[in-house]
């Protein structure tokens, strides 16, 4: 049997069935994850069902975010099903890789951004720490997965994968290093240990150097910026003993971000400004 064959136990269940949810095959080579057939008609729901670890802290997590899906929560719609395994039922939602290879301006990274501090900055609020942030584990809606589900807002950036997160004890700026857990996104300089919140920051800094990695070829005026905001996030690693200072928490992130982004918003309209006046007096001129 193929790691992305669909169990007989899974393909039977109750809850799923009484759900009218039919897995298809699975996702990932690691046999816990599978999805519903894709559909051409947009407005039939599309579901992904991921059999939890009870090991992990996935499923209380995910339970705790549901309280409130609304921004800042960046977490997606999900339901779990309290069978043995627990599953965790959630709609099937796009890559990152639609919006990136096309040419776009600097005020569209820096909003993409926004979401991905903003989701995080909440995570932290909570004292929770998601530890694999990396562009595998981002997704965006598109207008017919949000058509085919109402929980879900266009255009809206959701953070998933929680297998390796942690609830703590302790907040930003408090929380002391922590061994961090396996991620997809390479530690810094090789460390080990480190403050978990430093690590998401650090982790979305690499993030968002990777959107605008994979992103046009054409780089747009005032590209700069959201590099330079990357990097500030990404930080220099100065292997620090406890409460990490090498980076910006992500609340301070955010407040920067917003007033970057207001900045750019200006540029880029005066910009456009400029360029229609030059169009209009490069016509008159042509006309005389």
């Amino acid at each position: 049997m193929s790691s992305l064959d669909v169990p007989e136990w899974l393909k039977d269940h109750p809850d799923l069935r009484a759900r009218n949810i039919e897995l298809f095959s699975g996702m990932k080579p690691w046999g816990n994850i599978f999805h519903t057939a894709h559909q051409h008609d947009s407005t039939i729901p599309q579901y992904v069902v991921k059999v939890l670890d009870s090991e992990t802290e996935e499923g209380p997590i995910n339970e705790r975010l549901q309280a409130d899906l609304s921004s800042p929560n960046h977490s997606l719609p999900s339901e779990i099903i309290p069978s043995e395994p627990r599953l965790l039922v959630m709609p099937f939602v796009g890559s990152l890789g639609g919006l990136l290879y096309r040419n776009r301006p600097a005020s569209f990274f820096l909003d993409l951004f926004h979401q991905i501090i903003e989701g995080v900055e909440y995570l932290h609020r909570l004292q929770i720490a998601h530890l694999d942030i990396c562009i595998a584990n981002v997704v965006y809606v598109f207008p017919k997965q949000a058509a085919a589900d109402p929980r879900l807002v266009t255009d809206k950036l959701y953070l998933i994968d929680f297998h390796t997160s942690l609830q703590l004890t302790l907040g930003p700026l408090l929380q002391p290093q922590i061994v961090l857990p396996p991620s997809q996104e390479e530690k810094p300089l090789g460390v080990t240990t480190l403050d978990p919140y430093s690590f998401d920051v650090y982790c979305a800094g690499k993030l968002m150097q990777d959107i605008l990695k994979y992103s046009s070829r054409q780089e747009p005026p005032l590209a700069w910026i959201p590099r330079r905001y990357a990097q500030w996030l990404v930080g220099t690693e100065r292997g620090c003993a406890s409460v990490c200072h090498c980076r910006p928490t992500a609340r301070r992130a955010r407040r920067v971000l917003t007033i970057i982004r207001w900045l750019v918003y200006t540029l880029e309209f005066l910009g456009r400004g400029f360029t229609s006046v030059r169009r209009l007096l490069t016509i008159a001129i042509t006309r005389k």
